[in-house]
C-alpha cells in the first residue's frame, strides 16, 4: 500500500484528489495538508511514502518544502502537482531532486500511474514537461558556451583598457606602449565595437565592472 499526503491550500481541490484515488486500492490517503506548516507536521507524526504537493500554498510554499523534506525525508517520494507548467518551475523542481511534477488537469488515470511508478523508484513528469525543461537548459548551456565579448579582447586590447582607465590620453597610452596614437585609436575602435561601447567612458566603466583596474 501506497501511503499519501495531499497538499494544497484548496480543499475543494484536496477532496477532489482524494475522491479521485478512492478506487486505487494500491494506495491509501493518510493525510490532508492545507499549509506548508500542516504538512511539515504530518511528516513528524506519520510514515508516508508519497507527497502530491501543490506549489502555492501558505506558510510555505512547495518549492520551500521540497527541499526541506528531501533533505530531513529523502525516502519520501514528492509529486509536484500545480497549475505552473513553465519550464523554469521545472527546472527548479528538477535541481530539488523532487521525483515527478503533473499539472492539475491531469486526467485520474495519469495521476494513478505516476503514483504507482513514483513509489517503485522511478521519475514521472506530464507529458512535455520535462522535455520542455531540458531544451531550455540546452539553450542556456548554450548561451553560456558562446564566447562573451570580453573573451575576444587581445591582451594588447586589455592592456588599452587598464590605461584609459587611469585617464590617459590617446598620446600618453601610445607613449607607454611605444605605439603610434593612430594605432591607439584603432585599437580603442576595436574594443568599442567588440563591448559595444559608444564613448571611451564605457571603456572606464567597464575597467571598473571587470577588475581592470591596477
Amino acid at each position: 500500500m501506497i501511503k499519501v499526503i495531499i497538499a494544497d491550500d484548496h480543499a475543494m481541490f484536496v477532496d477532489g484528489i482524494e475522491m479521485l484515488l478512492k478506487g486505487a486500492d494500491h494506495i491509501e490517503i493518510i493525510g490532508k495538508a492545507y499549509t506548508g506548516v500542516q504538512l511539515m507536521n504530518q511528516l513528524k507524526e506519520k510514515q508516508v511514502d508519497l507527497i502530491l504537493l501543490d506549489l502555492d500554498m501558505p506558510d510555505m510554499g512547495g518549492e520551500e518544502a521540497s527541499g526541506i523534506i528531501k533533505r530531513l525525508y529523502p525516502d519520501t517520494k514528492i509529486i509536484i502537482v500545480t497549475m505552473h507548467g513553465e519550464p523554469s518551475f521545472v527546472r527548479r523542481l528538477i535541481e530539488l531532486q523532487v521525483d515527478g511534477y503533473l499539472l492539475k488537469n491531469t486526467s485520474r488515470d495519469v495521476l494513478v500511474t505516476a503514483i504507482t511508478r513514483v513509489s517503485q523508484g522511478e521519475a514521472f513528469f506530464g507529458e512535455g514537461l520535462l522535455q520542455r525543461a531540458m531544451q531550455e537548459m540546452l539553450l542556456e548551456r548554450n548561451r553560456e558556451q558562446q564566447p562573451k565579448p570580453q573573451d575576444t579582447l587581445t591582451e594588447r586590447e586589455i592592456e588599452i583598457i587598464k590605461l584609459t582607465a587611469k585617464d590617459m590620453s590617446i598620446q600618453e597610452i601610445a607613449d607607454a606602449l611605444f605605439l603610434s596614437a593612430n594605432t591607439v585609436k584603432t585599437h580603442r575602435r576595436n574594443i568599442q565595437v567588440k563591448l559595444n561601447l559608444k564613448t571611451s567612458l564605457g571603456i572606464v566603466k567597464y575597467a571598473a565592472d571587470n577588475n581592470l583596474l591596477d
